[in-house]
């Protein structure tokens, strides 16, 4: 049986405005800083079966990328797929909502703002 799971970024509560809501998605620029990390959740009403999370880009963005399963505490081993599409399988933990974060690496050689 498979269940299906949707995707959702923590509350931004610094943007102010009505606008610091839960959000499928979240597009930003990279921070400058050493590096950027956009977390989320995916949940489902019914956490039956896998959860497969799957994604592509350009590669030289997705060489300085890496997942972290915060759930299990693991950074992600990813597999390419036959059609160029990177993917990570796991199951749903006994729970109906899952913990993940995205974290994207500066290029070598350009170096990035300190942050306090």
């Amino acid at each position: 049986m498979e269940s299906y799971g949707c995707p959702s970024s923590p509350p931004h509560p610094h943007w102010g405005d009505g606008r610091d809501g839960s959000y499928s998605t979240d597009y930003h620029p990279p921070s400058g800083t050493d590096k950027d990390v956009w977390a989320f959740k995916i949940y489902t009403s019914e956490a039956l079966g896998e959860l497969v999370l799957s994604w592509q880009g350009p590669q030289d963005i997705l060489e300085r990328s890496h997942l972290v399963d915060d759930d299990l505490g693991v950074t992600v081993t990813p597999v390419k797929n036959s059609k160029s599409v990177y993917e990570y399988v796991t199951d749903w933990n006994g729970t109906n909502q899952r913990y993940f974060h995205w974290v994207l690496k500066k290029p070598k050689g350009k170096k990035g703002k300190s942050v306090k």
